[in-house]
């Protein structure tokens, strides 16, 4: 991580988290470069087990799974769907998992990732609760995200699937009551589907929460510091 600054911006703040945030062509908010519940201390852009991550059912915060656990049938799985609203495009929900600061992405957002950059391959796309070498990298310019292959624990039991040949990625968008959209990718395809049930156990990727006139600031601000090392998050001094 690079060298931190504070710049106090009508009580916001600046703070350089180059090397765990990103951003790229699309969208002015910074993206975490990690999954929710990987091993930060490690490089996010090199896929093992520790950067996959937990996985979460939507509208919820509670950890459901994480790459340590066994790729069985989990006792005790809930069946039973979050609330409408339970996650919102509009403001972040108290249920939402991601640090202050950060939210679950909506699918906008997703979109404006996948149709702005380029994605890439990393390593062997192969089905096994054992293959944790594989990835998809969306590139823009000099930047770069990696999301693991992580797979989903499926909505009955919440048992393991397709471990090291997808990645199954919540947004906060909610199609119908019992269906909402997620970014999901194979090897040669990258999608954004709205016909999931909420239960079953997906990965989450953290993005920036900002309103549109502070999103400009930091966007600005990072644009200056572009090619120094240092990349800036907006942040209200009381998150931390």
């Amino acid at each position: 991580m690079g060298q931190t600054i504070d710049i106090n911006i009508r009580g916001y703040y600046y703070y350089n988290l180059k090397g765990s945030t990103i951003i790229l062509p699309g969208n002015s908010k910074v993206w975490m470069r990690h999954n929710l519940g990987a091993d930060t201390s490690l490089d996010p852009d090199v896929p093992v087990q520790a950067i996959h991550g937990n996985y979460y059912q939507w509208g919820r915060s509670d950890v459901v799974a994480d790459a340590s656990t066994p790729p069985g049938p989990i006792t005790g799985w809930n069946t039973i769907n979050a609330p409408n609203g339970s996650w919102s495009d509009i403001t972040k929900a108290a249920t939402d998992p991601c640090p202050s600061g950060f939210r679950v992405p909506t699918s906008q957002q997703w979109n404006d990732l996948i149709n702005n950059n380029t994605a890439t391959n990393v390593g062997p796309f192969v089905d096994s609760p054992t293959n944790f070498g594989s990835a998809k990298v969306w590139t823009g310019g000099e930047n770069k995200l990696t999301f693991p292959t992580a797979g989903y624990r499926e909505s009955t039991a919440g048992i393991l699937n397709t471990r090291g040949s997808s990645g199954y990625y919540w947004s906060s968008t909610q199609n119908i009551s019992f269906y909402t959209y997620y970014m999901n990718f194979f090897g040669s395809s990258v999608d954004m589907i709205p016909d999931l049930s909420k239960v079953d156990g997906f990965s989450i990727r953290c993005i920036e929460e900002l309103t549109p006139a502070f999103s400009f600031f930091a966007a600005r601000l990072n644009s200056i510091l572009a090619g120094k090392d240092m990349q800036c998050l907006l942040y209200k001094k009381d998150f931390f």
